[in-house]
């Protein structure tokens, strides 16, 4: 029964640090008080993209969303919106993985430039967009860029900075270990990401998309998001 005993107290030191490690690693969720970002749909004359979003949400793993066009050929304004409600953290964290620079040579533009942040107002909140410009590889009309990655509980969260600030956005490894030092685990993270084609100067493409964006602006509480806009 000693040796028992002592194997138990042996032992005990291990075990709390496992437990503190589980319970450090695994935090409960952001609370669900205060406004939760939402976008209404631009309207009915939009064209909706139901496999581009499909193809994108194969990586992004959100709870939900939707990518639409303004409609004319080429669109002039394109708008897309994700949601993570409850998600885990490992989810959640590909919000921040996916810059402009990486998705957009997928279809066929180079970057041309990065612009400082914008800044949106709203009643609930301060959204913060990262701007930049591409143009298409073999030449046309400058597209512009901008996307907004919001996060519960976090004001002004800024993609290349804020919330997970000097670490390499796009190392999986290091944006988990810094989630975890931080013990990140918001219950809600949106993605608001539009571009405006054909402006010849980003101030006028910023003032074309943000005139557009701020009436769509829609905060919800938490308790309406049980079947949320699609």
């Amino acid at each position: 029964m000693k040796l028992l005993l002592v194997g138990l107290v042996g032992l005990l030191p291990v075990v709390l640090s496992e437990m503190t490690a589980f319970f450090w690693m695994h935090p409960p969720p952001e609370s669900h008080a205060g406004p939760v970002l939402e976008i209404t749909f631009p309207g009915a004359a939009w064209n909706v993209h139901p496999d581009d979003f499909d193809k994108a949400n194969h990586q992004l793993r959100s709870t939900s969303g939707w990518i639409a066009d303004s409609g004319q050929t080429p669109p002039e304004l394109s708008l897309s919106f994700f949601r993570w409600d409850h998600a885990s953290t490992g989810s959640t964290l590909e919000a921040f993985r996916h810059m402009p620079e990486q998705c957009m040579p997928s279809i066929g533009m180079v970057l041309e430039k990065h612009f400082n942040s914008r800044t949106l107002n709203t009643p609930e909140g301060t959204l913060v967009f990262d701007a930049s410009r591409f143009r298409p590889k073999g030449g046309g009309s400058s597209v512009h860029i901008y996307k907004c990655v919001w996060v519960h509980g976090y004001q002004e969260a800024d993609m290349r900075g804020g919330v997970f600030e000097g670490h390499n956005v796009k190392e999986l490894r290091s944006l988990r270990q810094s989630a975890a030092q931080q013990r990140f685990r918001p219950a809600f993270t949106r993605v608001i990401m539009g571009s405006v084609t054909g402006m010849p100067t980003e101030d006028l493409a910023w003032q074309r998309f943000s005139s557009f964006l701020n009436p769509l602006i829609d905060w919800r509480r938490s308790a309406d998001l049980t079947n949320p806009p699609s």
